[in-house]
């Protein structure tokens, strides 16, 4: 009896010790969601892709070709979610979808730069 009372706190204490790990202060919060949503070479790609102007879909699964376009798909619905990209319909065509970086996608331009940065650095 004693030894099940025992076991019965160990499991209550690892389970409350968890419980405070994984609750993560607010910033480290954003910075987790922030390398969640950017950290994926695809995602990191559009970005750059639309880097100077907007682009329709075929025109991106075009210059993606490495990537499906389930995978792109996502990607962009992501990235319209976080308020990095902007998705507009034309009005004479329903099918006929461009995409663009908002300003808050423009912001993230020099992050990119710094990677290719990297990247030179890394290859010298």
């Amino acid at each position: 009896m004693n030894g099940a009372r025992s076991r019965a706190r160990t499991v209550q204490k690892k389970g409350s010790q968890r419980d405070q790990s994984t609750a993560l202060p607010s910033e480290e919060h954003c910075q987790a969601e922030a390398l969640k949503l950017l950290g994926d070479y695809t995602t990191l790609r559009v970005i750059d892709f639309l880097r100077s102007k907007a682009l329709r879909f075929t025109e991106l699964e075009r210059a993606l070709v490495d990537t499906n376009s389930v995978t792109l798909t996502k990607r962009l619905k992501n990235l319209e979610a976080a308020g990095i990209v902007d998705r507009r319909e034309a009005t004479f065509d329903r099918q006929s979808v461009t995409y663009s970086l908002t300003e808050t996608g423009r912001c993230l331009l020099p992050v990119l730069a710094e990677i290719q940065n990297f990247t030179r650095r890394l290859r010298s």
